[in-house]
């Protein structure tokens, strides 16, 4: 092959690249590139280098094929799961409007309708699910593994109690994953946060632990802060982070995104897993190993999450309740969605991802935007958005288990699911868009969800 072919190849390139066959064609033109360097001396060489030619077209041309056969796919997904919710939604509303009910008494006390018998459906066929996907997690306890991968469990802390403060050191001080990191990151570095780094040292031993009061955070500088004084400090936190067992750091108010931020950041590429967890959680002492033997039996789940119950449950009716909801979550729906490796919501409380993918979005996770504006909702939710977004599945295990408060007052819940529902219709909308659908017809999303 000579030069003119290098000039063909790269025309070609071009051309292509402009009509959007994109990856395909940047293969096959890498091919063609690499052959025209190789100047054929002797016959026998251009035959060789003929048949490699042939070669390398026919793998662009299957890998072309297979490109247009994903793409063709995920279309026919999405219209198809579209498709399917409009038609629901459609059908409620008909069968509303002329009043058409299966069952009904006189007086209407009872009815039975359309929209029922759509919920009765959907339960029944995630109860199914679910029911698979517990058999296959008794299934996965008699897989044995090796318990030599890096695990850091990340803490995040704003102006918690202190009772639940001292009850969630606790238990993470009776964890049994051998060296696992601790790292609390506490949301505020005024004076009265203060009392909960010096549980965080009273707990987990002042000799044993490293602390620092953060003037600043990764993303805003303190008072009378320079840039050389702020990268120096962004350095040392890095360093005591790396160096140390456990580490507690008081940082600049930045609200919870900017908190686990500097966990992961601080982290780097360290460590093989990355456990979260919330300050007012008491994690099972084998919560970490569980979530760990599911990351470890298959290596495209990128994250999972474990069975969060309630700790308050009979402080008050609402909190009852709460615990009642939280079991249908994780127990059913999560269950179910776990059966198609797409779980919605890896919650805060418990959850675990796989180090090497949180590096591969965390700047786009951090900087995620709505309307022009910051998100400052959607944490937990929007890092499992992203796991899914790069082809790696997420789990749930019923097997690892945590407690966790719930508001006991009306108001304070009803500002909590007021924003976890705002957080579920728009980032359920986006992950539809960037999944292309992958979930199916059986995501059909609960509003008030976990």
């Amino acid at each position: 092959m000579g030069p003119e072919h290098s000039g063909l190849a790269l025309r070609f390139l071009s051309v292509t690249w402009s009509l959007g066959l994109g990856r395909a064609a940047q293969l096959f033109c890498s091919d063609l590139l690499y052959l025209s360097l190789w100047k054929p001396f002797t016959t026998r060489r251009q035959d060789v280098s003929h048949n490699w030619l042939k070669q390398s077209a026919t793998s662009w041309h299957l890998r072309l094929n297979k490109m247009h056969c994903e793409r063709f796919i995920n279309i026919l997904r999405i219209l198809g799961t579209t498709m399917f919710g409009v038609s629901l939604l459609l059908g409620i509303t008909t069968a509303y409007i002329v009043g058409y009910q299966f069952i009904q008494t006189d007086n209407y006390y009872f009815s039975f309708g359309l929209y029922g018998a759509i919920l009765t459906l959907h339960l029944i066929i995630q109860s199914l699910f679910a029911f698979l996907e517990h058999k296959k997690m008794k299934r996965s306890l008699e897989t044995p593994i090796k318990l030599n991968k890096s695990v850091a469990l990340c803490i995040a802390a704003y102006q918690e109690d202190p009772d639940y403060l001292r009850k969630c050191l606790l238990s993470v001080k009776r964890l049994t994953y051998p060296g696992i990191k601790v790292i609390m990151v506490i949301d505020g570095n005024s004076e009265d946060d203060v009392y909960m780094m010096d549980i965080f040292s009273e707990i987990m031993g002042r000799d044993k632990s490293a602390t620092y009061r953060w003037a600043s955070n990764f993303h805003a500088t303190g008072p009378s802060e320079t840039e050389e004084s702020h990268r120096e400090s962004m350095q040392h936190v890095t360093q005591m982070v790396l160096s140390n067992k456990s580490v507690c750091i008081m940082q600049k108010w930045g609200g919870k995104r900017e908190v686990m931020y500097t966990a992961f950041k601080a982290l780097g590429r360290s460590v093989d897993y990355v456990q979260v967890c919330d300050s007012d959680t008491m994690l099972d002492p084998a919560c970490s190993v569980e979530m760990v033997k599911v990351l470890e039996e298959d290596m495209m789940v990128g994250g999972v999450g474990g069975d969060v119950q309630i700790l308050n449950k009979y402080d008050s009716w609402i909190s009852f309740l709460s615990s009642v909801r939280y079991w249908m979550a994780f127990n059913i729906e999560r269950a179910c969605q776990s059966y198609f490796g797409c779980v919605q919501c890896i919650s805060g409380p418990l959850g675990m991802y796989r180090n090497s993918l949180l590096h591969e979005f965390i700047e786009d996770w951090y900087n995620q935007e709505f309307m022009g504006s910051q998100c400052s909702f959607g944490d937990d939710r929007h890092l499992t958005n992203r796991v899914l977004s790069l082809g790696y599945a997420t789990k749930y295990t019923a097997r690892s288990k945590c407690l966790t408060e719930t508001p006991i007052e009306y108001l304070r819940w009803l500002n909590q699911q007021t924003r976890w529902m705002l957080c579920s219709i728009y980032l359920t909308g986006l992950a539809y868009v960037v999944g292309h659908g992958k979930e199916g017809i059986w995501k059909i999303n609960d509003p008030f969800t976990l």
